[in-house]
């Protein structure tokens, strides 16, 4: 069920996902092997309430998530990241965003370079909203050095 999660959000068919994650939850039981799993939920949940402008839920549902998908599941880490990001963006906490941002790029061992390329372009994308094309241009000109590598 969460694998069709994933192909709903990467077709852009948000609205199957919701029923989903209610099977999910009812049949998931909450073994410490199941966390990832868990995570992966509240991340598509924080997903789901970012996009109808629950800010505080949202956040909520994505710091979650955070805690429980590891560093080593790129795909599902990566998007809980960028959403986490963006919904503090639109809260006004762009600067910190921005510091945890470049902890995860920079300050930790080297990011997978799908994760790594998710979080420079969302670093990007922050500026991009703030109205900050000189700090966003330089970044782009490292993302198009690792997506030439």
């Amino acid at each position: 069920m969460i694998a069709k999660a994933w192909v709903s959000f990467h077709q852009f068919e948000l609205q199957a996902i919701p029923p989903i994650l209610e099977l999910v939850e009812r049949n998931l039981d909450d073994e410490v092997t199941t966390q990832p799993l868990w995570g992966e939920v509240d991340f598509f949940w924080g997903h789901h309430r970012y996009w109808l402008g629950q800010r505080t839920r949202s956040l909520e549902s994505l710091n979650r998530a955070l805690k429980r998908i590891p560093k080593t599941h790129h795909l599902a880490r990566g998007e809980a990241e960028v959403f986490w990001s963006l919904a503090n963006q639109m809260c006004g906490q762009k600067e910190m965003v921005v510091r945890q941002l470049n902890r995860w790029l920079f300050d930790e061992q080297a990011p997978h370079p799908g994760r790594q390329t998710k979080l420079l372009g969302t670093r990007i994308f922050i500026h991009l909203l703030s109205g900050e094309l000189y700090d966003a241009a330089p970044l782009l000109r490292q993302q198009m050095e690792i997506a030439t590598r």
